[in-house]
């Protein structure tokens, strides 16, 4: 059996040769149509391969026919669909530019909008700026305040403090007016004779109250009170003796005597009891004191001559 590869040669070499024989040796063509003919149709039978070629071939031309008019029909329906396509492009594009007219109506109202956003913006930002500006001056005011109310408050409260010791001052004041009172009040009693209705004290506490104030002399104690003290000395061969209230501190002596109606005698009398006491205690100093308020003229006048202290 040949394979694939010396057939392909042996076909090419009777390609090759096949001219050159056919002219040196006509009998090979008898001998190459009897060979066709097996292969290929008679005459007739190619005249009737002809015909039903040709009846195929009409077939097919009016197949074609009518496939040309489903094509014409189809390219009308084609050019419609295009036209249809056509006028919906078109819209399209007016829908389209009415879109992009809506929306550069809509972006200049935007920016329109935006721009007054803007505005407001720097409005607000103004309005921020001055309130920033109120707040900073509001700020500096209360600090003004402030410092005002501190100095008030330190006004005040050197106020208070003078204030405290205007009260301690007046509290010493009223004591000191309730005292004098008081001893105002002691004195009166004192020289009125009343000094008994005084309950709980002695005689001498009450009468170093009331000569505290009448004499002037916060420092004169009770116990340097010496009531109905007796003086006694020989006169001509008699013995004379006087009655008298004194006051004793230290190395100083005070005779004294109250009289609520006083006369000049009674100064005269009082004047003696004074000298008696003087050359009785002459390690002492000794001085008078008549007492007596709403002492008339005569009876200053009196004191006055004989070197005795009045208190009226």
């Amino acid at each position: 059996m040949i394979s694939k590869q010396d057939l392909s040669h042996v076909r090419d070499y009777v390609v090759q040769i096949l001219p050159q024989l056919l002219s040196q040796e006509p009998e090979i063509l008898t001998t190459i149509e009897g060979i066709l003919a097996q292969q290929f149709p008679q005459r007739e039978e190619f005249a009737q391969l002809v015909n039903e070629v040709r009846l195929l071939r009409e077939d097919m031309q009016h197949r074609f026919e009518q496939v040309d008019k489903h094509f014409e029909i189809v390219d009308k329906r084609f050019e419609q669909v295009d036209r249809r396509i056509d006028l919906l492009h078109e819209e399209m594009n007016k829908r389209f530019e009415q879109v992009d007219r809506r929306i550069d109506l809509l972006h200049e109202e935007m920016n329109k909008r935006f721009e007054q956003i803007d505005e407001r913006f720097e409005q607000i930002d103004k309005r921020f700026e001055q309130v920033d500006r109120r707040i900073d001056l509001l700020h500096e005011e209360m600090n003004k305040r402030f410092e005002l109310v501190d100095k008030r408050f330190d006004e005040m409260h050197k106020t208070q403090l003078g204030m405290k010791r205007d009260i301690v001052k007046l509290q010493e004041s009223q004591n000191l007016v309730l005292k004098r009172m008081d001893g105002l009040e002691k004195w009166l009693k004192f020289v009125s004779g009343n000094l008994w209705n005084e309950k709980g004290k002695s005689l001498e506490q009450m009468f170093a109250e009331g000569l505290r104030y009448g004499l002037k002399n916060p420092d004169i104690k009770a116990e340097s009170i010496k009531l109905r003290q007796i003086l006694e000395k020989e006169l001509l061969g008699r013995l004379f003796s006087a009655e008298v209230d004194m006051i004793v501190e230290n190395n100083k002596m005070t005779v004294f005597e109250i009289k609520a109606t006083a006369k000049p005698g009674d100064v005269s009398v009082f004047s003696l009891k004074v000298d008696l006491a003087k050359e009785l205690n002459p390690d002492k100093q000794v001085r008078g004191t008549f007492i007596s308020l709403g002492a008339s003229e005569e009876v200053k006048k009196r004191c006055l001559e004989c070197g005795i202290e009045l208190v009226d």
